[in-house]
């Protein structure tokens, strides 16, 4: 039977959907497993998958793509940062500029129609390899799953007395490492100058305006709890000032959805959650009087624009005297919504399985031998006593050593992925919700031995047969 990777980016975020995604493979007889991408190559050379799903197509992946394409793996992507987006030319300009790499890949999923016409108009992919499927994580808005969430997630009952407050600026506040870091790090992604130099100035700019606007909240509505939300990649610590009385709190962990189940209302400056709380239908206000680094056209059709800081003081007073309503979003937003969102109809993670589940039936056979080479390391140059060591390793099947890999030592960055890592009690409850078992999950411990907890497939086995 067929074996398929999944590997997440950001668990937060994406973990709900790609466990979704691997139930509707399960179910079509192919063998999914999940793993975080940053454990991804320890994972792919253990598994010998027939194919890899990953979240982003970037010069920094390029090479692990034409390794997998080479030793006869198919490879599929679903950009994880794929549909949300404020220029259809800077994000083609983030995508590798190999085109060899680009060709690698036996289907780019894209999210929505504009994407995908963007990219195949100016020729980033090919005309057959782009398909339009959504992207999972907005399924669980819908049914079967919505109820399933609300059955599971019992409301508070502070819900009508509970607001939301969104935070996303991860780059002049960031958690894990410092604004200088992370300007490298976009142009090394190939952003521009003059667009990191805009990003930072509106930044830093609205994170002032968002810390006296919670401030004047917290003043003003006293019998509101005002959950102040950071971004996982942003530094709570600046948010302290914030709390100047007993009704602002900040919320770093849990699921969003989670959040939204328990929230009356939501605020934002151009984040993506008021995408997702718009289509759970809760009230969304964004600060359109703060200027802002990009436009996201699906983002602002979600929610109500309030062009000062009175206008949203007044909305949330007109909410709070009309008790919970629910907005409905009209025909107009819905099309603009799903022209970048793709279809929003709760079936993503079918549409994308059954596109994947075909393309594999013809799929080559990975070169298991080439692979194990890559893993234990026996193509690379060094000392003999290595070299004889990997090789035993290999017929022994132990774990590869790596050592001829340069570890992680900076404690930002081990936080960093210990932030993007997950294991079963992460997906347990997901696995619950949509009433699947026997999804493989595969963890790895100090990144390098590789185990998969699996109740119907023994460790062992999965070595033997690899």
């Amino acid at each position: 039977m067929n074996r398929i990777l999944i590997l997440v980016d950001h668990p937060q975020r994406d973990l709900a959907g790609m466990v979704l995604c691997a139930v509707e493979l399960h179910r079509l007889g192919i063998h999914p497993y999940l793993a975080s991408m940053h454990q991804g190559h320890s994972a792919v050379f253990n598994l010998v998958p027939d194919a890899v799903l990953v979240p982003f197509c970037r010069d920094a992946n390029a090479h692990f793509i034409r390794a997998l394409f080479h030793k006869g793996i198919m490879v599929f992507v679903l950009d994880t940062e794929g549909g949300i987006i404020s220029s259809l030319a800077d994000y083609a300009a983030t995508i590798a500029s190999d085109p060899d790499s680009r060709m690698c890949i036996e289907t780019y999923f894209s999210w929505g129609p504009r994407v995908a016409d963007y990219l195949t108009d100016t020729g980033v992919f090919l005309e057959d390899q782009v398909t339009v499927t959504g992207h999972p994580r907005f399924d669980y808005y819908y049914s079967p799953y919505k109820e399933a969430l609300e059955a599971r997630w019992s409301r508070s009952r502070e819900k009508a007395h509970r607001i939301m407050i969104a935070s996303t600026f991860t780059l002049v506040n960031p958690r894990f490492t410092d604004r200088d870091t992370e300007i490298e790090i976009l142009k090394r992604a190939g952003v521009s100058q003059v667009l990191i130099d805009k990003r930072v100035e509106t930044e830093s700019r609205a994170i002032e305006a968002f810390i006296k606007l919670t401030r004047r909240l917290s003043r003003e509505f006293p019998g509101i709890q005002w959950v102040l939300r950071p971004h996982p990649f942003e530094d709570e610590t600046i948010y302290d000032q914030c709390i100047v009385g007993d009704n602002v709190f900040i919320e770093r962990e849990g699921e969003i959805r989670r959040s939204f189940h328990q929230s009356t209302a939501l605020i934002h400056h151009g984040s993506t959650t008021g995408l997702e709380a718009a289509i759970q239908g809760l009230p969304v206000f964004e600060t359109a009087w703060l200027k802002r680094w990009a436009e996201l056209p699906a983002v602002h059709a979600a929610g109500r624009q309030c062009q000062s800081e009175d206008m949203l003081v007044e909305a949330i007073r007109d909410l709070v005297k009309a008790g919970d309503t629910a907005r409905k979003l009209n025909e107009d937003e819905w099309m603009e919504i799903e022209s970048w969102a793709g279809p929003l109809d709760g079936r993503s993670a079918i549409r994308l399985a059954h596109a994947m589940a075909s393309r594999m039936r013809n799929a080559r056979r990975p070169n298991r031998h080439e692979v194990l080479r890559e893993y234990y390391g026996v193509s690379h140059p060094f000392r003999f006593h290595r070299l004889a060591g990997a090789y035993l390793r290999w017929w022994l099947n132990l774990p590869a050593s790596h050592a001829f890999r340069k570890q992680i030592t900076d404690p930002r960055r081990q936080q960093r992925n210990a932030i993007k890592s997950f294991g079963i009690d992460d997906i347990r409850e997901w696995l619950l919700i949509v009433g699947e078992r026997g999804i493989n999950v595969v963890i790895t411990d100090s990144g390098t031995d590789l185990f998969v907890v699996d109740p119907a497939v023994p460790v062992w086995k999965i070595c033997k047969t690899r």
